[in-house]
């Protein structure tokens, strides 16, 4: 494998804030049940609540990448993943305060409301004066929003936007200051911060400028047709600016993806609020994906309880079950009640729940974004959360006896106080604490002590690669049972995260 094909990342960093500095419900949530992620976590703690208490607040796993193809991304992002530049994150959905699912959608998910073709036709009559729409003929017919977008677009003297490679200009960053300091009240940035967030990102350079060719296809998305010759081909981080009688209003930051497009952040000139510019960008995204015929519209994170992030259900779609790695349809978790006031999920096709067919003892895989379906809700319908997570859950059975099976190999984990979610043991003086015991969407004890016990980890002897900081050189790790202790601890977390695949083909900096 080249190293232009391996991940090369951090070693994984765990750490929280308070709830104050949740971006979603700042810690003032009414109702106190809210921030739990069960109810059985709820009846436990109820009478004793304290927001202030020091283990409450955000939690939050991720490592700086410093390279990663765009085709390991699309994984990482179908496991719960994000980026914020180089940075790969997700939260802990047992311990955060608010639950964050991945959500995706697709032009045939999407069930345009009335609401939404009033924000198009609006658009229509700012950028062509023309104030009609082409309503549906019957019942039966769709409204087709990706011809009125179109038509629109290209019968606009004034309106236009250009697709390029994500990178800082000043005329980006005077339009992102202008936006985050109107609509978010936020005045901690600068053009480092900037560049850092929305511009930086962990692919090679020649992924990251493109090609002539790409960028002209992209450009020219709104001629293709599934017929055309022209196929559009880019992946990678995209810029798509706005722009209105020559003049920047919005960008929209993008990740061009095997297996769709993801919204990573879009800004807009508060000066056109009455354009609803970022209804109109999901719209548009969804538009282009199907002239390039990939599957989904990742749109970041679903908070059920924050109007600021549940607003993307209007689009339709699927939230990620990060322990089974499939997608459940929005409309039926809702129906089901599933997630309301910012529950956690977890799809079970038993109809008791037991280990036999848990979703603890699934794999991670490196496989192609096929390995992400939907769920079949008329066989998958039971939500077994409680039984795995809940006080007293499944998912604590007999954890102090992988915690010494794992000590007897020299893999340094330790107790933690099952009765308490939020007892996470602190590690070294960096502020990040340890990995927990449990966590949905990490493989769980049990499983990595089978795969150190069966010597299935010894698959990475001879393919994992590590730069020692202190050495200042990269080497092989070639016998695990071998390294240090931190060591040890480095690459079984790794393997909780990514999986033993993609740890093979890792390249970890410790």
């Amino acid at each position: 494998m080249s190293l232009q094909d391996r991940l090369i990342i951090t070693k994984p960093m765990y750490f929280k804030e308070s709830a104050s500095e949740c971006g979603y419900c700042h810690g003032k949530k009414k109702n106190p049940r809210n921030y739990f992620p069960l109810d059985s976590w709820y009846e436990k703690y109820k009478d004793g609540f304290d927001l202030d208490a020091p283990n409450r607040g955000t939690y939050n796993l991720g490592f700086q990448a410093e390279l990663m193809t765009v085709e390991m991304y699309d994984t990482l992002c179908n496991l719960g993943f994000r980026r914020s530049g180089k940075f790969i994150y997700r939260h802990d959905m047992l311990r955060n305060c608010c639950r964050l699912f991945t959500i995706r959608t697709s032009p045939d998910q999407f069930q345009i409301t009335k609401e939404l073709r009033k924000t198009v036709k609006k658009f229509k009559k700012h950028i062509t004066a023309v104030d009609a729409i082409e309503e549906p003929s019957s019942k039966n017919q769709k409204f087709d929003f990706i011809k009125e977008i179109i038509s629109a677009e290209k019968a606009s003297p004034d309106f236009k936007t250009v697709f390029e490679p994500a990178i800082f200009t000043q005329e980006k960053y005077d339009l992102f200051a202008k936006y985050q300091e109107n609509v978010h009240n936020d005045f901690k940035h600068n053009p480092k911060s900037f560049k850092r967030f929305l511009c930086d990102g962990p692919f090679m350079p020649q992924v990251i400028t493109g090609t002539a060719e790409e960028w002209k296809a992209l450009n020219e998305w709104q001629d293709q047709d599934f017929n055309n010759s022209t196929k559009i081909t880019r992946l990678g981080p995209t810029h798509e600016c706005y722009y209105y009688k020559d003049k920047l209003i919005a960008m929209a930051v993008l990740d061009f993806l095997p297996s769709g497009v993801s919204s990573v952040y879009f800004i807009w000139d508060p000066d056109f609020k009455k354009w609803s510019l970022g209804k109109i960008s999901a719209m548009r995204e969804m538009a282009i994906l199907s002239k390039l015929q990939r599957k989904y519209y990742y749109m970041g994170y679903y908070v059920e309880d924050c109007p600021k992030m549940n607003y993307k259900g209007a689009y339709g779609g699927e939230l990620l079950d990060v322990c089974n790695g499939e997608y459940v349809s929005l409309d039926f978790l809702h129906r089901k009640q599933m997630i309301s006031n910012g529950k956690l999920f977890v799809m079970d096709e038993s109809e008791t729940g037991t280990s036999s067919d848990s979703p603890l003892m699934r794999k991670l895989s490196a496989e192609s974004e096929n390995n992400f379906p939907s769920v079949n809700t008329k066989v998958k319908s039971k939500n077994i959360a409680e039984n795995i997570y809940g006080v007293n859950g499944e998912a604590y059975d007999d954890i102090e006896q992988y915690i010494s099976g794992l000590l007897n190999f020299d893999m340094p984990y330790l107790s933690e106080d099952e009765d308490a979610i939020y007892g996470v043991i602190k590690a070294g003086g960096d502020g990040m604490s340890a990995l927990p015991n449990v966590s949905p969407g990490l493989l769980p004890l049990q499983e990595l002590y089978f795969i150190v016990e069966l010597e299935e980890i010894t698959d990475l002897n001879g393919k994992l690669l590590i730069l020692d900081t202190d050495d200042n050189e990269i080497r092989p790790m070639l016998n695990i049972y071998g390294e240090s202790e931190s060591s040890k601890r480095v690459i079984c977390d790794l393997v909780r995260t990514l999986g033993l695949e993609i740890t093979a083909n890792t390249i970890v900096i410790i």
